[in-house]
């Protein structure tokens, strides 16, 4: 994997999204919002992703991983030209893209 900092944009089977700045070092994914911190391991083919519902996160702001404060999974991985499409069967998709190198933000 491409070590760097993406933008991640995460999206359930009803629409709803959560938008993260990550850092990928070693194919050891880290981000965090407002409402979760995500961390797992991404690979060419399989991915493990974690969720955990952030203690400052406000109440009814985000329903993306439902009413759970934890949650895991493991998704099938896509490379593209600028990072990555991970994807839960049935579930959350994950969407990572590079920054690039301007700084300017490609989502």
């Amino acid at each position: 994997m491409v070590d760097g900092i993406y933008n991640i944009v995460v999206t359930n089977r009803t629409g709803q999204l959560e938008r993260f700045r990550c850092g990928i070092t070693d194919s050891e994914i880290t981000a965090w919002n407002e409402n979760y911190y995500l961390s797992g391991t991404i690979g060419y083919y399989n991915s493990n992703i974690h969720f955990k519902r952030s203690s400052t996160a406000q109440e009814k702001k985000s329903f993306l991983i439902s009413d759970y404060d934890d949650y895991s999974f493991e998704g099938f991985t896509t490379v593209h030209s600028d990072g990555f499409t991970i994807v839960q069967p049935g579930g959350l998709e994950l969407v990572i893209v590079a920054i690039e190198k301007d700084g300017s933000v490609i989502i």
